[in-house]
């Protein structure tokens, strides 16, 4: 970049001499003020980078589960192909019932994963960072926790509960596990939710069953939708797309007297 400035300074004295009609020295690199030399050995290499655009660091609203499993990498179970458990469902997860049976929407970016149980059942709790608040009470950049099933717990707590209440039912499942310290449950899901990955949320409290505090959400695969770009959401599962500009119109459809903020 010095290079190029002292060449574009030489050539504008070479100009400037050259328009003056008369035979003159032509200035070179010794002949230039030393002054004007240090100036130009003190400037940066390179044109400043401007910041990036963060989101407000907004309020943290996430919550510490009872019960926290510190599973080591190297000590986690292999995940089984596939998708988990197939639950059956009082709703269909479309548009409507997505909107209807969910107290609040927002897109949000997974920062955290805690592996936790409740009721010797396996969950993750996943603390989301909100980036696109959709009908919601939260702002940008606000913190909160959702509660999936799904997760890994240690064995000896997971074979207790099942050999406690599903004797003669889980004994394969259980028996696979014999060589190792935790088990995996996949919940609904065909892959695990990792930090990063960024949802079209949709989420209620669960004050009975999760931490108060924290919220939980459908983990179906048809109910999970994630940004195809950066006005339209994507189900990877089923390829169905929708739009920003319509799901403002499916909340306002469908939520239409709700008290809770439309951003």
């Amino acid at each position: 970049m010095k290079e190029k400035i002292l060449l574009f300074l030489l050539c504008g004295m070479v100009m400037l001499f050259s328009s003056c009609g008369k035979e003159t020295e032509l200035p070179t690199a010794e002949t230039i003020p030393q002054e004007t030399i240090s100036q130009l050995e003190t400037m940066p290499d390179t044109e400043p980078i401007p910041e990036e655009t963060t989101l407000p660091s907004g309020n943290d609203y996430t919550v510490t589960p009872e019960i926290i499993y510190d599973i080591p990498e190297d000590e986690k179970p292999p995940i089984p192909e596939g998708q988990g458990s197939i639950f059956c469902y009082a709703y269909e997860p479309n548009a409507q019932n997505l909107i209807e049976q969910h107290e609040q929407i927002a897109e949000g970016t997974i920062e955290n994963i805690i592996y936790t149980s409740i009721e010797e059942r396996a969950f993750m709790q996943l603390d989301f960072t909100l980036t696109k608040p959709y009908y919601t009470d939260f702002q940008a950049g606000d913190k909160i926790s959702v509660y999936v099933m799904g997760g890994f717990m240690p064995k000896n707590i997971f074979e207790e509960f099942f050999n406690k209440n599903f004797e003669d039912v889980l004994t394969d499942e259980i028996s696979s596990y014999t060589d190792e310290k935790y088990v995996v449950n996949k919940g609904e899901f065909f892959d695990f939710p990792e930090i990063g990955d960024t949802w079209l949320l949709f989420f209620s409290k669960e004050t009975e069953v999760f931490p108060e505090g924290s919220f939980g959400c459908w983990t179906m695969p048809e109910a999970i939708y994630t940004p195809l770009d950066e006005n339209s959401y994507i189900c990877n599962h089923t390829g169905k797309t929708w739009t920003v500009e319509q799901l403002q119109r499916d909340i306002a459809q469908y939520k239409p007297n709700e008290e809770t903020a439309v951003n």
